[in-house]
């Protein structure tokens, strides 16, 4: 049902780019934000949590560029 209007907020752009990088950032964002607490930690909790989170999608588009991508088009010419 991705044209019901409770669902389809979630067609945007934005979003649907955060869920491509989505395992990527479920793999880093713990990290981040330990990292980020530690090397700033008198910095407000809120600007530490936006901080985290570019670097979290920044590290995950990384990712996605060097490792998914190229992985995706070995799986596909493999399988063909």
């Amino acid at each position: 049902y991705y044209r019901w209007a409770p669902f389809a907020w979630l067609n945007n752009k934005v979003l649907m780019y955060v869920g491509l990088l989505s395992y990527s950032l479920y793999l880093l964002h713990l990290a981040v934000i330990i990292g980020v607490t530690r090397a700033l930690p008198s910095m407000y909790p809120v600007v530490r949590g936006g901080l985290a989170f570019a670097i979290s999608l920044s590290l995950a588009w990384l990712i996605y560029l060097t490792i998914e991508r190229p992985c995706a088009r070995l799986r596909k010419r493999l399988s063909d």
